[in-house]
């Protein structure tokens, strides 16, 4: 993520603080899981906000993509994924095959979420939270299945800390550049009401940053000139 949260680094994230303990214990799992891929979309949402799971939503071209063909042989298949991870995500795979049939309703369904999306390439993989917001796009990485992991639970980590932040950002403890990062993210996220909370904060501290963000939204708006 893109922000540095000096505000948070005496918080403790309990929660976090265990599971992470438990998913990098050097221990031996004796079972080997495998991900259950979801093809309906609406059914895995609403599975995921009943279970308040995260969501993993993979594009993929299956049968003709290398890189997704790769993806999958070192991370998704992989025991260093599969043992930790088949059960927290619900994951829902977006295919676009040349060869393997699919019915008409998930070739509407799939065509429409790619547009959706803005899926411009595959493997592409979205993480999002159990409201569906994004997080974060994911593609093919190196280090196969335990840097694949590693790197989807640095992602929600980072956003359990955003979270947290905002929650305290009334009490006015977060420095200029806290703000800044804040301010970034929720952009980023696409989270306009925390990106006004944030940007209303700056400007009454007369920092430069929002007094120039603030500035170029009135230009983008027409009121270039407005008091």
């Amino acid at each position: 993520m893109e922000y540095r949260l000096s505000l948070l680094k005496n918080i403790l994230f309990i929660p976090f603080l265990f599971f992470f303990s438990v998913i990098f214990a050097d221990e031996d799992v004796t079972s080997s899981p495998s991900i259950t891929w979801e093809e309906n979309y609406e059914q895995a949402v609403k599975t995921a906000y009943k279970e308040e799971k995260p969501i993993l939503l993979y594009f993929s071209g299956s049968d003709w993509c290398r890189w997704c063909k790769k993806l999958k042989a070192e991370t998704f298949n992989s025991k260093e994924f599969t043992d930790y991870l088949s059960n927290f995500f619900v994951f829902i795979n977006i295919d676009f095959p040349k060869e393997k049939e699919q019915s008409a309703e998930i070739i509407l369904q799939n065509s429409r979420l790619k547009t959706l999306y803005k899926v411009q390439s595959f493997p592409t993989v979205i993480i999002m939270d159990h409201k569906e917001k994004e997080l974060d796009r994911l593609g093919y990485l190196k280090g196969g299945g335990k840097a694949y992991r590693e790197k989807v639970f640095q992602v929600l980590k980072d956003f359990e800390i955003y979270k947290e932040s905002m929650s305290k950002i009334d009490q006015g403890l977060s420095s200029q550049v806290d703000l800044e990062d804040l301010y970034k993210t929720a952009k980023r996220l696409d989270n306009l009401e925390d990106a006004s909370k944030v940007l209303t904060i700056g400007l009454e501290q007369k920092d430069l940053f929002f007094l120039a963000e603030k500035y170029q939204i009135l230009t983008d708006s027409g009121r270039r000139k407005s008091q």
